[in-house]
């Protein structure tokens, strides 16, 4: 939340993006109560890198560079639909 407010008030519109969408899907896994799946976990890890590599362009050069197109679409992509735990069955 704390990057995006920074970036957005210092004109990183590309940094602001990435954190935003990273936030929204985050806020979409505790909503939905969900532990998240590997492929969703190495999404995040992704972007992750992603706004540590844009935040350091911006130290070295002052210059947030774009965010990747395909990134932003996999974070704004809905996760996959998770199955529900089946309960066991009693022997009584």
């Amino acid at each position: 939340h704390s990057i995006k407010g920074m970036a957005g008030s210092l004109g990183y519109d590309s940094i602001t993006e990435v954190a935003h969408r990273m936030e929204d899907r985050m806020q979409g896994m505790r909503t939905a109560g969900r532990i998240p799946p590997g492929d969703e976990l190495s999404l995040l890890f992704r972007a992750l890198a992603a706004l540590e590599t844009m935040v350091g362009a911006v130290a070295e050069t002052g210059d947030a560079p774009a965010a990747e197109g395909d990134l932003l679409d996999a974070l704004a992509t809905p996760p996959a639909p998770t199955a529900a735990p089946v309960e066991a069955e009693s022997d009584e």
